[in-house]
């Protein structure tokens, strides 16, 4: 509930968090999941934003159909995408200084929107294309509507209780992680009643769960109309309890082990960026942002025992995010933001009473609230020079796919290499050096040297890794190191070895917040990669592939592509048909395809293709044609292939 005289504090707290976050967008490295995200945008487009399995069978898309409006209004950059970002976590910080306000008092609401504000983390998020900053604005929105629907008895009430649940129902459809809102609720409202169950029948919180299920209900509609049914909602459930690619199990890890590497990304995350200040100081911030969380909790247990219901709220809700962290998602330091909202206003609130107590007694107990007070400044004062200067300094999580590319880019230049050259990586997805290649130029074709599955066996993953690099034969391998990658786990030993034979480490990167290591084959010919090539088996129709693809486009306009192919061959065969363009500037929907064709037999496959930005240049469009494809190892034998042109994508 605010009034004219927070008008100036509110726009003045947005201008200030918008230009911070909105500087610099394209520093920040493309990361995996925004490509995955990326990449949904456009199949929303090419489907005419009906539902599709492949769109809402991981996270949800309602920041990509977001994303699918933006596209079609302006265009599709991922620089354009990621203005959603910085949009909604900058409205963020002035809602968080109504709820600090409402909840407490406006000195509060003032420091918790500040320490949102310069929070270099929460800047991070807020300039890529994820989820986190979409869904926190939401989470906020819920917790200011909620508190208001608890101070009121009347009609009020009612009303703010409607919108809390539309704002309930909005963040689990922005990301699954919000659904540890709801335990938070019924915790809160069972323990200040004194475990009450009749007031769980609140008319508000009734309400609640009623708009929240009807903000949700078109999600669910979308699960039953693609056929995915649940399963969305236990894909991380069945993520987090089987083996992952990295080996790592959460719930084999002991408690006292989770609750360590908890507490030390949770001080990475609040003081993100220490690493950038002179060292003194860059340790003072760190051991001020750890001890301030320890003092903080502690200090509300006793109101948290009385059943104060401010109190409360903020310790129950936190406390149930982190039990959610720990026993589903310990993996992912980044789901610590969503714990923002409650401890800077908590961590506020402590800061306000410790000064106003100073004042007014005069004991003992003075040289504690000093001290807090003067690591509240640390904190803030620190936040704030990484926060407002984070644009300069901070590339992102994959950081490293910068430094490695651009140290073979280098090489490249000064070997002398003319022709393409072949770049291998230990991820499941090599698009963000696809993404970095392309803005740099550097002619290059990049390869995931891992399998397709994530459920791999230390020894399958080894095995398939080795195979793809002697069938490949990489010029340069990039393999990011952090404590769950594939350098850490399983660069060592037979591997290891295995690999050194016929590559050398070149370069270490000193990329924050992770490095990498670059290899390089010890016997680079200038070739380029060769795949299996054939002829007599099968034949593409280059004249109605030429008559489906246009000469000009426009940004955001479906086409379809026509790829009519034959079996020449005198047998049955199995057939990959490949069509394939710049993926930043033309996307091709389920641009691969297998077939079964009997000999002599043809057939016509239709492929959706979206222009996503202006090209005012020559881009090629090619199909390929592959028989004897094996959908794991992604590589079979070339018997054709065919390009034509666009020679112009305009808005």
């Amino acid at each position: 509930m605010s009034n004219k005289r927070d008008i100036p504090i509110i726009f003045g707290l947005f201008f200030v968090a918008f230009l911070i976050r909105v500087v610099n967008l394209s520093k920040v490295c493309l990361t995996q999941d925004e490509y995955i995200y990326w990449n949904n945008v456009n199949r929303i487009i090419a489907n005419n934003f009906v539902p599709t399995a492949v769109v809402f069978e991981y996270a949800s898309p309602f920041s990509q159909y977001i994303g699918a409006v933006t596209t079609l209004l302006i265009e599709g950059r991922i620089e354009v995408l990621r203005m959603i970002s910085v949009l909604f976590g900058s409205l963020t910080v002035p809602l968080l200084y109504l709820f600090g306000k409402v909840i407490y008092d406006q000195k509060t609401g003032i420091i918790a929107a500040l320490l949102l504000c310069f929070s270099a983390y929460h800047c991070l998020f807020s300039r890529i294309f994820m989820l986190e900053a979409f869904t926190l604005f939401f989470i906020t929105a819920f917790l200011y509507f909620f508190w208001l629907s608890r101070c009121f008895e009347n009609r009020k009430s009612t009303i703010y209780a409607i919108c809390a649940g539309a704002m309930l129902g909005l963040a689990f459809d922005a990301k699954y992680i919000s659904v540890f809102l709801i335990p938070a609720v019924l915790a809160y409202v069972l323990w200040t009643s004194g475990f009450n169950f009749k007031a769980l029948l609140d008319k508000r919180i009734i309400l609640i769960f009623i708009f929240a299920f009807l903000f949700v209900s078109p999600l669910l509609i979308s699960w039953y109309y693609t056929g995915l049914g649940l399963d969305p909602m236990f894909y991380y459930l069945e993520k987090m309890s089987t083996k992952v690619a990295t080996g790592t199990q959460v719930s084999s890890l002991s408690l006292d082990y989770l609750v360590v590497e908890g507490g030390k990304a949770l001080d990475s995350v609040l003081a993100w960026g220490a690493e950038f200040l002179i060292p003194p100081w860059a340790t003072l911030f760190m051991f001020s942002a750890f001890l301030l969380f320890i003092i903080t909790f502690l200090s509300y247990l006793p109101n948290l025992l009385r059943k104060e219901k401010r109190c409360s709220i903020l310790l129950i809700s936190v406390s149930t995010l982190y039990v959610f962290y720990v026993v589903i998602c310990a993996t992912y330091t980044h789901y610590l933001i969503y714990s923002f909202p409650f401890y800077f206003v908590m961590l506020s609130h402590l800061a306000v009473t410790s000064f106003e107590l100073l004042r007014g007694e005069n004991n003992f107990k003075n040289i504690f609230r000093i001290f807090i007070l003067l690591l509240v400044a640390i904190m803030l004062f620190s936040s704030f020079i990484t926060g407002c200067t984070s644009s300069q300094w901070d590339e992102g999580d994959h950081s490293w796919v910068k430094s490695g590319m651009e140290y073979i880019k280098n090489d490249v230049s000064r070997s002398g290499y003319k022709k393409q050259i072949v770049i291998g990586t230990v991820q499941f997805t090599n698009q963000n050096l696809d993404y970095y290649a392309d803005l740099t130029d550097l002619n290059a074709t990049t390869y995931s040297l891992l399998g397709i599955g994530t459920n791999q066996s230390q020894r399958e993953l080894e095995s398939t890794c080795l195979k793809k690099i002697d069938l490949i034969k990489p010029d340069y391998i990039i393999m990011p190191i952090h404590k769950t990658s594939f350098y850490t786990r399983y660069f060592k030993g037979g591997l290891k070895v295995a690999i050194l034979e016929d590559y050398s480490i070149v370069f270490r990167s000193q990329s924050y917040p992770y490095p990498c290591i670059v290899l390089k084959r010890n016997n680079i010919t200038e070739s380029e990669l060769q795949l299996p090539t054939g002829n007599g088996w099968g034949r593409i129709c280059q004249d109605v592939f030429n008559r489906s693809v246009p000469t000009v486009m426009k940004v955001g306009k479906v086409y379809t592509a026509l790829v009519q192919i034959k079996n020449t061959g005198d047998s049955r065969a199995d057939f990959a048909v490949r069509v394939y363009s710049d993926r930043f500037t033309l996307f091709v929907d389920e641009g691969l395809r297998g077939i079964t064709l009997n000999e002599g037999s043809m057939c016509t496959l239709k492929f959706k293709i979206v222009p996503i930005r202006e090209y005012r240049e020559e881009l090629p469009v090619t199909v390929d044609l592959f028989v004897g494809y094996d959908e794991n190892e992604r590589f079979g034998k070339k018997v054709d292939s065919f390009t034509d042109y666009v020679q112009l994508i305009e808005r």
